[in-house]
């Protein structure tokens, strides 16, 4: 399956706080609870999609009743994944939000641009803020 995934550029939305809810996935925010978790609680399967190359969202399913929003979802995909997620895998994520999204495709274009020129500024911000390069 995750081969079609990937290879027809299916994405899959995730709600963390929803997933949460309705699984038992392993809570990676509090290093001592995690290493007390029983085994039998499963891995947020966010980060295997990431290393296969699937595309995958993170939304609020129902902000109501989940009393959630988009930033605390990120926030909560991040505690469920062991190891958190680096600021490249969020990046990802939000620009895959973009590509999968229902707009017309010169509308999705647009937003692309304008989010590829934020991440690219963020990126070399954050080299250039770095020590130089040592010889």
């Amino acid at each position: 399956m995750i081969e079609y995934l990937r290879d027809f550029h299916v994405a899959l939305e995730m709600c963390p706080t929803s997933n949460v809810k309705t699984c038992t996935y392993r809570d990676f925010s509090n290093t001592t609870l995690a290493a007390n978790q029983s085994t039998d609680k499963e891995t947020y399967p966010l980060q295997h999609y990431l290393q296969e190359g699937v595309g995958v969202t993170i939304n609020t399913d129902n902000r109501g009743i989940s009393r959630t929003n988009l930033t605390d979802e990120y926030l909560k995909a991040c505690q469920l994944t062991e190891g958190g997620l680096s600021k490249w895998e969020i990046l990802k994520l939000i620009r895959q939000g973009f590509v999968s999204s229902f707009l017309s495709l010169q509308q999705k274009n647009i937003l692309l641009n304008h989010v590829e020129r934020q991440v690219l500024s963020l990126v070399i911000n954050e080299y250039l803020e770095t020590d130089t390069i040592r010889l």
